[in-house]
């Protein structure tokens, strides 16, 4: 991940003290918007381009500092279309649960499911453009995410 100097940090024991989740600013600067959460930067960038607030977390790796700033927000977790990616979003989904207003874990159609580097919601915008005016109808479209009801099914690591 970028460290803020042109250079990156290599691995989570690099950083000191308190951790923040991706795009900071934006999640200030609009702190009733609406959150996707996406497995990775790249998707976090696709999405703000699009004018939506996203972030993800580092390695995937929540902690109280990452769950606090989401609080009483709604969430969309975009899964990416691979194991790993189901993995992540179950992990997501069960570190902001109860926190969050409402949470939503999106599973993309029209995407090939693979077991690694599967696709993710960058390939599904790069895929058809008019993706862009329906993802927030999509993600309204599924259910909320229970803790006690098995949306997604659990994968062996």
């Amino acid at each position: 991940m970028p460290d803020g100097n042109g250079g990156w940090i290599k691995s989570l024991d690099e950083l000191k003290g308190r951790r923040v989740l991706y795009r900071w600013p934006d999640l200030v600067k609009f702190p009733d918007a609406t959150v996707f959460f996406c497995e990775g930067e790249k998707d976090a960038d696709r999405l703000a381009s699009l004018d939506h607030c996203a972030t993800t977390v580092a390695s995937g790796s929540w902690t109280p500092d990452c769950v606090a700033p989401l609080k009483g927000r709604h969430v969309f977790i975009l899964e990416d279309n691979d194991d790993k990616g189901q993995k992540r979003a179950l992990a997501a989904a069960k570190a902001l649960h109860g926190v969050v207003a409402s949470l939503r874990v999106v599973q993309l159609s029209d995407l090939p499911r693979l077991a690694d580097n599967g696709p993710d919601v960058s390939d599904w915008l790069d895929e058809d453009p008019s993706h862009a005016d329906s993802l927030v109808d999509i993600c309204l479209g599924g259910p909320e995410w229970q803790a006690t009801r098995r949306v997604l099914p659990e994968v062996e690591t």
